[in-house]
């Protein structure tokens, strides 16, 4: 080995690079912690720098989030094409809740299913940054639809992963977002009133025609009892077909629920 001051053998470089001290100090050391203070990753979003290490998503990209504002259907709540150009009576429904009435009272949704907040929920649910679930939470409860009476709900409900799904991903990306919304709306939050009793095949994958077939039977309610006469506020990450809301709810007032209310993150549009 040489001594201090001995040059190095031939063919050995100097390594003074981040890497190799943090290979040195060991992964998820304090010196990890001191790296992401001198080179925070960038935005997610817009690759722009962030202010905190500790954030993933930079301000200006939350603030871009486009939220779903009238006019929109009063029953599914999926926005009407061409926006406030558009002057839509408040009592018109959508060409599907007039063919086929959704069993649920209302349903309403965040914002769009595009840019910073499809990103976020990537994040949240595929990459598992769960620490994304309070900001997410945050925003619903901030948004909470301004028409809806809380007094009206008696119980918050998410959808519930099939066991294995949940196994996989380690949490229930609903769940975490409905505790945000009860404790916010002092609703008592029931995660295991309904579960899954069959793994379908994601919804993403399917076409329209097929979403509503996968979900029959998906669900199941225990304990009807405590549900009977209840009015109810289901809670997931994404609306898309409706489909899932749809089934849910049916299982719901079969089970004696009075009212179902649906809660969405965000809702996919495609006129």
């Amino acid at each position: 080995m040489p001594g201090l001051g001995a040059k190095p053998e031939e063919g050995m470089e100097k390594d003074f690079s981040p890497r190799r001290f943090s290979r040195v100090a060991g992964e998820g050391s304090w010196w990890d912690a001191f790296l992401s203070l001198l080179y925070p990753s960038p935005c997610r979003v817009c690759q722009g720098p962030l202010v905190s290490p500790r954030s993933l998503i930079c301000g200006n990209c939350w603030d871009r989030i486009r939220l779903i504002e009238p006019p929109f259907c009063p029953r599914c709540g999926i926005p009407f094409p061409g926006g406030e150009k558009e002057i839509v009576p408040s009592d018109f429904q959508c060409g599907d809740c007039r063919r086929q009435e959704p069993p649920f009272y209302q349903a309403r949704s965040l914002g769009y299913y595009e840019g910073t907040l499809r990103e976020a929920i990537h994040l949240f649910k595929f990459g598992k940054r769960q620490e994304l679930g309070s900001h997410l939470g945050s925003l619903m409860v901030e948004h909470f639809p301004a028409d809806w009476d809380p007094s009206c709900i008696d119980l918050v409900l998410p959808i519930p992963l099939h066991p294995r799904r949940q196994r996989e991903r380690g949490f229930n990306q609903s769940l975490l977002l409905a505790r945000f919304l009860a404790a916010s709306l002092e609703i008592h939050l029931q995660p295991r009133l309904m579960s899954r009793t069959r793994a379908t095949l994601p919804q993403s994958d399917l076409p329209r025609s097929q979403k509503f077939e996968n979900l029959k039977g998906a669900f199941e309610v225990r304990r009807p009892e405590e549900i009977a006469n209840k009015g109810v506020l289901l809670v997931d990450d994404i609306m898309t077909s409706g489909a899932t809301m749809r089934e849910a709810s049916e299982m719901l007032l079969e089970a004696g629920a009075e009212k179902v209310f649906v809660y969405t993150l965000a809702r996919s549009v495609l006129h």
